[in-house]
């Protein structure tokens, strides 16, 4: 099944009631990452944060994501921020790896979308990212306006203007091979009783997407080898990107899937 990103109606729900939370653990899996990953993940900034959000989530805590940081390290080289205070994900987190499983097969497919796939949506966020990452390059931002959730289009367009002409050439992605290693830090389940006493239910997927330019043409020149040393090398070529996709599952409500967290940044040549 492949996703289209259109419009919806853009909807406040940061005083979400009526929820619990509860954390994912399970003992029955042994975290293993694959070998390929493994050895990207020995090359990088092994960071993966978050701020708080003000929403909450059927399968994870409210409180603040922190995980496999160190609070005394700098802050790693970035771009001015295209959104105010957004999450700077690097890695998978395995629990909540396991939680987003759980929260697809067992509740999105079942009671929200019976079509739903989480794999072929990652397949599809990756096409998001390049119309969405392109259009900002180029400052066409008229365009994004039925991909984008309306605040956060609101806030792109305001911070842009900090953006110089290079740092807008940064945001693109030319080439979808250069996009070497996507995958999804979170799937949360949002659920507000509204006035009318109707609930309201959301789906929230944050997609995070690892870049290292000009990766297609080092291959075929033959100048890089998949290896922690050959990521190091070109580590100032790398950049994260960190899409957050929002998606009203109300009976009765058409919705569509669009972006609300939209982050490009850069990892650092010395951390």
């Amino acid at each position: 099944m492949t996703y289209r990103f259109m419009s919806s109606t853009a909807r406040t729900i940061h005083q979400c009631r009526s929820l619990w939370a509860t954390q994912t653990k399970s003992a029955l899996f042994h975290s293993h990452l694959p070998e390929g990953l493994l050895a990207i993940k020995q090359a990088q900034l092994s960071v993966v944060s978050a701020l708080p959000a003000n929403r909450s989530y059927l399968h994870t805590s409210t409180s603040i994501w922190s995980e496999n940081r160190n609070e005394s390290e700098q802050p790693i080289a970035q771009l001015p921020q295209l959104m105010n205070n957004p999450p700077h994900i690097v890695w998978p987190s395995f629990f909540k790896s396991v939680s987003n499983l759980m929260s697809s097969f067992l509740i999105i497919k079942p009671y929200f979308d019976n079509d739903f796939s989480l794999k072929e949506f990652v397949r599809g966020t990756k096409q998001a990212l390049l119309v969405i990452a392109n259009a900002l390059a180029v400052g066409d931002l008229d365009g994004l306006k039925e991909l984008l959730d309306r605040e956060a289009f609101s806030e792109i367009k305001e911070n842009i203007r900090r953006f110089d002409s290079k740092q807008l050439a940064e945001l693109a992605v030319p080439n979808p091979e250069d996009v070497y290693l996507t995958f999804p830090y979170q799937v949360g389940i949002i659920m507000n009783d509204n006035a009318k006493g109707v609930q309201e239910r959301f789906v929230e997927i944050t997609v995070c997407f690892h870049i290292l330019r000009g990766l297609s043409e080092l291959i075929k020149t033959g100048d890089f080898q998949p290896g922690p040393s050959s990521f190091q090398t070109h580590r100032d070529k790398i950049v994260i990107c960190n899409y957050r996709f929002i998606r009203e599952f109300t009976k009765g409500v058409e919705g569509q899937w669009t972006v609300n967290l939209v982050h490009h940044f850069n990892l650092s040549n010395d951390s």
